[in-house]
């Protein structure tokens, strides 16, 4: 979730994580913004290793550098991402993604078995084999037993971060066959048993059947954090820096399997990795570009390209992101309630601006579907592609911005199509209308502006409860300082839709005061933030856009992940949550994200592009979704030949 904070999960949330808008990527002209780094091996789409190194000698240190230091090390009380930048590393879990195909892979299970059909009977649903030969850093074996613990624990302990008990909410029982088998007996279907039970953290049960409050547990005070990962924590100043070093080969039977052919056999190669907290954006940024870090946690700008041009010790390495920005609406308020304005709001957005001016073509590509772009094997067609506005049999709406695209403005004949598009919609539950401006709000060049059901918005507009009159609609969004692009991007935006005659006022508030004002208590119109994190599972849709996500009650105390309220995809989503079986679950998840689409109760800004600047003294950083920064880079990265 966020960098920071962390929100009660009464819903599955798998390694997920809010994001501000942080002005993502990095300005156009930077030296070095490449696709590929010659080592490893295991070919794909760009993404993994293309040709295997030689003669690589084994030392050095390379240094990451992180703006946030972590709130914590326990993995069950932690949800930040600068934590588990250290724990993936110390922790194993059950499997985890391919960096090529995006698919699930072994790692601390070798192999799996499902039936999906003894769901809910007393035989089991899945059954699991330990790798065996795996250690724990303070030596004693990993077996089926811990895998066990880990799932009870958890489900006793109840924790809502990374690691929740809501990802265990389907398991009835876990029992062990031999040292390192694991069989689970699901109550019913889990469409994410493969990342969510199977692929979960594996825990100690030596040393964590001693705690008996997960949340008071500070591993680093308790010779900690102890894990099966391939490195351990050798040192650190709490908040300013921690090493880690590779545990010994032997410890390590990563490298070299048929399923890890993304990875050098011989690695790790490095002597530690040394993680150091700048404590600031700036910082971190200047540090890189004088070559005192070899690179960086996510995505940095560099505002002036020219520094980095100068820089020949930098190069860029290019990631799919596993998330998007978004701003979504509360479908419970007139007019928000209808699809048709909705749809609307998302044609007076200007997709091209954003990914060509705001981006410069490098750092965001054109969003649509409310899944990652790299997950393409699971979203329909791209809206353009799909022929006579219809996917299968659920309408597709044209929403391209009705200005000239690239420039964010609108003539008047833009604001004429834009106005025609609701006026002529077919789907339109309120009867819309133009009529004399009565707000400052509008800044039609006209001094008109749309009427809901024959008068002015802002009086037609309601609040949850339905009580009318409460004027211009609200843009909750960060503050420019700590989102510069995302301002301009929301500021075009608003400026369209008032130029349409849509009255909208900005409510500037920071990302720790818009979470429950948002997903505590619905309180608002529209709201911009971002999701990253999302697996290739796409276990996510029940969470953030059904009733089973929804506080359709008014409940304070509930803090769900869709505070929109929008339920019109039930069906799709509830029918393919209890499938368990990829293919079956693809179609039907193709048609809710098109069901999503047309009803448009979020508008996807865009899809990132990890754009991430590293010294050219390492090769080896594996690209996965997300970025650079993974437990598989440090596994791969070694010294650069001649360096």
């Amino acid at each position: 979730m966020s960098e920071n904070e962390k929100l009660d999960r009464s819903e599955r949330i798998n390694r997920r994580k809010f994001i501000v808008g942080t002005g993502t990527g990095i300005a156009a002209g930077l030296a070095g913004c490449s696709g590929d780094q010659k080592s490893g091996n295991g070919g794909g789409d760009g993404n993994g290793q293309t040709d295997k190194p030689k003669n690589i000698q084994k030392g050095g240190k390379p240094v990451l550098g992180m703006a946030t230091a972590p709130n914590n090390l326990n993995p069950l009380a932690s949800s930040t991402a600068y934590a588990w930048t250290i724990l993936d590393n110390v922790y194993t879990w059950g499997t985890i993604q391919h960096p090529e195909t995006y698919k699930p892979a072994p790692w601390g299970m070798k192999d799996w078995k499902v039936r999906p059909e003894n769901a809910g009977t007393d035989k089991w649903t899945v059954k699991a084999n330990l790798r065996e030969g795996l250690t724990f850093s303070d030596g004693k074996p990993v077996t089926a037993e811990d895998v066990k613990f880990t799932v009870n624990y958890v489900q006793e302990q109840k924790p809502a971060g990374t690691v929740s008990a809501s990802q265990f909410s389907s398991v009835k029982e876990v029992k062990t066959e031999g040292k390192h088998t694991v069989l689970y007996y699901l109550k019913e279907k889990d469409r994410a048993w493969l990342t969510n039970i199977v692929g979960n953290v594996i825990l100690p049960k030596h040393v964590w059947k001693n705690v008996s409050d997960y949340s008071k547990y500070t591993p680093r005070k308790e010779g900690g954090p102890i894990g099966s990962g391939p490195f351990k924590l050798k040192n650190y100043k709490w908040e300013s820096w921690f090493e880690l070093v590779p545990r010994k080969d032997s410890a390590i039977p990563w490298n070299g399997l048929k399923h890890t052919d993304w990875l050098h056999e011989k690695g790790p190669f490095i002597d530690a990795l040394r993680i150091e907290i700048f404590g600031s954006q700036t910082a971190l940024n200047q540090a890189l570009l004088d070559g005192k870090i070899d690179q960086t946690y996510g995505t940095v700008k560099v505002e002036k390209a020219s520094k980095a041009t100068n820089k020949n010790h930098l190069t860029v390495l290019k990631s799919k992101d596993d998330g998007w920005e978004h701003n979504s609406y509360n479908v419970r308020r007139v007019p928000l309630d209808d699809p048709a304005f909705r749809q609307l709001l998302n044609k007076l957005f200007d997709k091209k601006w954003v990914v060509e001016n705001l981006y410069r073509g490098l750092a965001a590509e054109h969003g649509d579907y409310a899944t990652p772009s790299a997950y393409n094997d699971w979203r329909p067609p791209t809206p353009d592609k799909i022929k006579n506005g219809s996917y299968e049999g659920i309408s597709i709406p044209d929403t391209t911005f009705p200005g000239k695209r690239g420039k964010f403005k609108l003539s008047s004949s833009g604001v004429k199509k834009a106005r025609q598009f609701l006026l002529n919609n077919d789907r339109a539950k309120h009867d819309y209308s133009i009529g004399p401006a009565k707000s400052d709000k509008v800044k039609s060049p006209d001094n008109k502006a749309i009427y809901v059901n024959g008068k002015p918005l802002g009086k037609a507009h309601t609040d949850n409860n339905g009580n009318p009159g409460q004027g211009p609609l609200e843009m909750s969004m960060n503050p420019p300082s700590k989102s510069p692009k995302k301002a301009q991007l929301e500021n075009q935006w608003i400026n369209a839709l008032r130029t349409v005659g849509i009255p909208v006022t900005k409510q500037v508030q920071s990302f720790n005061s818009q979470l429950p004002k948002v997903y505590a208590n619905e309180n608002f119109d529209m709201f911009e933030m971002g999701w990253t994190g999302i697996t290739w599972v796409n276990d996510h849709y029940r969470q953030f856009y059904s009733s089973a996500g929804a506080d359709m009650k008014g409940n304070k105390k509930s803090q769900k992940f869709n505070p929109m309220g929008y339920t019109n995809a039930d069906d799709l989503i509830f029918k393919q949550a209890s499938m368990m079986t990829i293919d079956e679950r693809k179609p039907i998840v193709k048609k809710a994200l098109a069901r999503i689409y047309s009803d448009a109760p979020t508008l996807i800004n865009f899809y990132s592009r990890v754009l991430q600047p590293v010294t050219t003294k390492f090769d080896g950083r594996i690209r996965s979704v997300g970025g650079v920064t993974n437990a598989q880079t440090w596994l791969n990265i070694h010294k650069s030949t001649g360096k």
